[in-house]
């Protein structure tokens, strides 16, 4: 059984006798912000199903969970490819992204584990996943505060740091808002 050509960091999980659900880094080619093995985002999923003697793939999917908006957000804006971030953030937000990554920045994510806790969460969202593995999803707000830095061959020394809303809407996590602090 494979997941996919290119999908690393795979891992199975038996939902009862008939059914694997397999997680492993995949992404859907957009650049993220984020590519080191710690924290790259980006989980896919895959679904498979006995049939016979065998399992068959009968869905998958590319979540779109908060970590996984941040690190397309911030990759999209760091590429000079804000025009691709339409589905994962607001106008507002790219309209205050875009002239602080006028100049090349790079991201340094937050500490901590909440963006990790949401994407593990949203997995098991999924309306493929019979009702008795399925969870409700959330739909608190992440609020995130993240680092910019110029990119130097040296040590990161962020020098402006900037608050990110993310938030559910109907169609799934995006990034709401996004402001400069001090």
């Amino acid at each position: 059984m494979i997941a996919h050509p290119g999908t690393s960091h795979v891992t199975a999980t038996r939902l009862g006798d008939d059914l694997i659900h397999m997680v492993g880094r995949g992404g859907d080619g957009r650049p993220t912000a984020w590519t080191a093995n710690c924290c790259a985002p980006g989980l896919h999923q895959w679904l498979f199903q006995r049939r016979g003697a065998s399992f068959v793939l009968v869905a998958e999917r590319q979540p779109y969970d908060p970590h996984y908006v941040a690190g397309l957000f911030f990759g999209g804006l760091k590429s000079g490819r804000a025009d691709t971030l339409g589905d994962v953030a607001s106008p507002e937000a790219l309209a205050a992204a875009n002239p602080v990554f006028a100049t090349p920045l790079d991201v340094q994510p937050p500490s901590g584990n909440e963006l990790y806790a949401r994407a593990s969460e949203e997995l098991m969202t999924w309306d493929a996943i019979p009702s008795g593995f399925r969870r409700a999803p959330t739909t608190d707000p992440v609020v995130m505060t993240f680092g910019l830095y110029p990119p130097t061959s040296g040590a990161i020394q962020v020098t402006q740091r900037a608050r990110v809303d993310i938030r559910r809407r109907e169609t799934g996590w995006y990034v709401a808002s996004f402001e400069i602090v001090r």
